[in-house]
């Protein structure tokens, strides 16, 4: 009889690991566990050309909540939707106060962020076109994936209603 739960058990727990959590819900069911995850990256792929401008805000709120829970847990953001071109070289003048948003994260927050070269190159930005305090991540999905092998959980992020 121990033999049939055992696998089950397993496949059950791949499967919870493997599952995205999302938004505010998620922030809430890693913040009721009592062992802290690896870590947590935040995922966001908006089709919001001023993304970042939300994006940054609720990162530096979910991450100040799961710092006063798990002080050293480890923290990262992956952008791969429109969001991340507000971080072109070109844009710094454009969009100012998200670089500026972007620098503190990275710097009083210490969340590791990332953008897509591979959606960037899909709409013809080239990698060093972005400015040099971003991690340039060749796939956001091989990105994630990396750190959910490291135990990170995955947190969606969608624009608040």
């Amino acid at each position: 009889m121990k033999k049939v739960y055992f696998p089950l058990l397993l496949v059950f727990s791949l499967m919870l690991t493997a599952c995205e959590l999302s938004g505010e819900d998620g922030l809430k069911q890693i913040l009721s566990s009592e062992q802290a995850p690896k870590g947590v990256v935040f995922d966001v792929a908006s089709g919001d050309k001023e993304g970042l401008n939300w994006v940054v805000p609720m990162v530096k709120t979910y991450s100040r909540q799961l710092r006063e829970k798990f002080p050293s847990i480890k923290l990262a953001l992956v952008s791969h939707g429109v969001e991340q071109f507000q971080l072109t070289r070109s844009n710094v003048q454009r969009y100012a106060n998200a670089h500026k948003q972007v620098k503190t994260l990275i710097n009083d927050e210490g969340v590791t962020f990332h953008i897509c070269a591979y959606n960037a190159a899909s709409s013809g930005v080239k990698a060093g076109e972005f400015v040099t305090f971003v991690d340039i991540a060749e796939r956001a999905p091989e990105q994630i994936e990396k750190y959910q092998a490291q135990g990170y959980v995955v947190l969606e992020l969608n624009k608040p209603e």
